[in-house]
C-alpha cells in the first residue's frame, strides 16, 4: 500500500525531473513542512518556489493548495524575489500555476520552458 507521503514524494521527484529536463537546477526540501517542496533556479528565469500537489483520482486544481498554503508560498517567494508556483501532478502530467497575489483567483498558468 502506498502512503500519502510516498505519493507526494514520488510527485515531487517527477516534477523535479521534468524541470531538470527543461534546464532548471532543482533542489528538494526533504520532509517539507514549509510553504514549498522544491526550489528551482534557471539563468533565464526568476527563482521558483514550488508546492507540489498530487492526486490518485484526477488532476488536482489550484484549490488543492489551501488558501493558507498559497499565501505562505506567495509571501515566501516575494521575500526572495522569486515566483510562487503550485505544481499539480497526476499520472505523469503536471499543470503549473503561478501565483500572482494572495487571492484565490490570482494566478496564471506557468511553463518552465516559457521565456
Amino acid at each position: 500500500m502506498t502512503t500519502p507521503y510516498k505519493r507526494g514524494r514520488y510527485a515531487e521527484w517527477a516534477v523535479r525531473d521534468l524541470l531538470r529536463k527543461a534546464g532548471w537546477l532543482v533542489m528538494r526540501s526533504y520532509a517539507s513542512k514549509g510553504p514549498y517542496d522544491l526550489v528551482a533556479v534557471h539563468r533565464d528565469h526568476d527563482t521558483a518556489l514550488i508546492q507540489v500537489k498530487a492526486s490518485r483520482q484526477k488532476m488536482p486544481t489550484i484549490g488543492a493548495a489551501s488558501p493558507a498554503e498559497r499565501i505562505a508560498l506567495w509571501q515566501t517567494a516575494e521575500q526572495v524575489g522569486g515566483d510562487a508556483i503550485v505544481a499539480c501532478y497526476h499520472q505523469g502530467k503536471v499543470r503549473y500555476h503561478k501565483l500572482a497575489g494572495r487571492g484565490a483567483g490570482e494566478w496564471d498558468y506557468w511553463s518552465p520552458d516559457a521565456l
